[in-house]
């Protein structure tokens, strides 16, 4: 089977960009399958044989840039005839799209839709629900207010980057899609990677439920060695962001400083978060930047618990399930699908408005005497065997794709 897979960045930028090029290896390890790609081109993208039928990138970092591009945010012309090329090239026989909103847009559906390509859609984020995706205010805080598709709040609130502007054509982009490439009428399946996911989107589209699945994310075991060995330090890895909770993190870490944390990523907030160590003399927190592949592991294997203190709607979290893999504990918070993976089995919750909340979890669990931690330790790795193998993912996967193809 040739399988079309097409999402805005060809890079590791996220945790969709992850699933995006799982899927990818998955599909082609298993069966008789070969994957295309098509996406944008950019200095960071891995190799792909598909990358001359990619579409150019455009720049929205000025003001100047963003009217410029403005037209080709909503509706890329040369996506529409990239796309056509390379269909007519290749002959994919079902496309799987992961985000593709303001580079890509929506311009790919009609494509698809005229060569009569099945499509199914991984949501990996909120941006049906809403027109800044993470159901977040301009204060960052928790928000539905667009949900039921009145997105003038987006405007009001300026929820994106605090911008008239931007909120502004984040708002339209939303509107324009709905009327002219409703995702509803467009898309054959919607794979939702949590029950959390799944549930929020029904709850305002109700309609959706006959189309839809919840496929849970899985990542490639055989890359991250458990290891049972209670390391003496917490760890951080992910996107240093207010969202991502890393400055409550911070707050934490300064209540004891007897108990060493490490963080590893970068973001929008990495030249604060340094500061914030050096001016509150955080000598028990060490800054590693980002780590990749073996060394990341490595890392992980070495802690002792691996924190998650996001403060958004997380869809799934690979993070947690690389933990596991690596059977280490977690400590998350108690907000989006961080529930369905984490519990007392195999770590802690708290409430992740309370920094109060996670200090207790952070101080139980160092406290935490040899013989339970390894029972933590275990637990969060059969849990993450049993529930998200690969096999399992790559079947449920070909499953929904033959039945579409059968269909068509």
């Amino acid at each position: 089977m040739k399988i079309l897979q097409i999402n805005n960045y060809h890079y590791l930028k996220g945790g969709s960009e992850k699933v995006y090029f799982e899927t990818s290896r998955i599909l082609e390890d298993n069966g008789d399958n070969e994957v295309i790609h098509f996406s944008v081109c950019n200095d960071k993208n891995f190799n792909s044989r598909n990358s001359s039928y990619f579409i150019k990138q455009r720049k929205y970092d000025t003001l100047l840039n963003k009217l410029i591009n403005l037209i080709s945010f909503f509706y890329s012309f040369e996506a529409k005839r990239k796309l056509s090329e390379l269909i007519k090239d290749e002959k994919p026989d079902i496309a799987h799209v992961h985000i593709f909103y303001g580079r890509l847009t929506s311009s790919i559906l009609g494509v698809l839709r005229k060569y009569n390509i099945p499509i199914v859609m991984t949501i990996h984020e909120y941006k049906m629900l809403c027109p800044q995706y993470l159901f977040l205010n301009d204060k960052g805080n928790i928000c539905e207010k667009c949900a039921n598709g009145n997105t003038i709040f987006c405007v009001i609130n300026r929820c994106n980057k605090g911008s008239f502007l931007n909120s502004f054509i984040s708002a339209v982009e939303v509107k324009l899609r709905d009327i002219f490439f409703n995702y509803e009428r467009n898309i054959d399946m919607f794979i939702f990677v949590s029950s959390f996911v799944y549930n929020k989107h029904i709850e305002y589209i109700p309609s959706l439920k006959d189309k839809s699945i919840v496929l849970n994310n899985t990542v490639d075991f055989s890359r991250f060695k458990p290891l049972e060995k209670k390391g003496n330090y917490f760890l951080y890895f992910g996107r240093l962001s207010k969202e991502k909770g890393i400055l409550n993190l911070l707050i934490v870490a300064g209540y004891d400083k007897s108990i060493n944390y490490k963080i590893i990523g970068n973001g929008p907030l990495s030249s604060e978060v340094k500061a914030i160590i050096e001016e509150n003399n955080l000598y028990n927190v060490e800054l590693l930047g980002p780590k990749y592949n073996d060394d990341l592991i490595t890392t992980i294997q070495d802690s002792s618990f691996v924190i998650s203190p996001s403060m958004v709607y997380e869809t799934f979290g690979l993070s947690i399930l690389e933990s596991f893999a690596c059977s280490k504990p977690v400590i998350a918070s108690d907000i989006g699908a961080f529930p369905e993976l984490v519990n007392k089995e195999r770590g802690y919750l708290f409430d992740y408005l309370n920094t109060k909340s996670l200090f207790d979890a952070v101080n139980k669990a160092n406290k935490l005497d040899y013989k339970s931690y390894i029972h933590l330790s275990r637990e969060a790795l059969k849990f993450a065997n049993e529930n998200f193998k690969e096999q399992s993912y790559y079947d449920n996967l070909m499953n929904i794709y033959i039945k579409l193809l059968d269909e068509k």
